[in-house]
């Protein structure tokens, strides 16, 4: 709608989350570990 001012959180500081720098390296292994558990049940 284009209004700034009804954002609650803007100007907010946000901490980087530990060890998420760039490309999601996680998500072949959060698929793999999936993967398995689909195999397995």
């Amino acid at each position: 709608m284009g209004r700034t001012d009804t954002n609650p959180i803007d100007g907010m500081h946000w901490n980087a989350v530990p060890l998420h720098t760039g490309r999601p390296w996680f998500l072949p292994m959060v698929g793999t570990y999936y993967r398995l558990k689909d195999m397995l049940t």
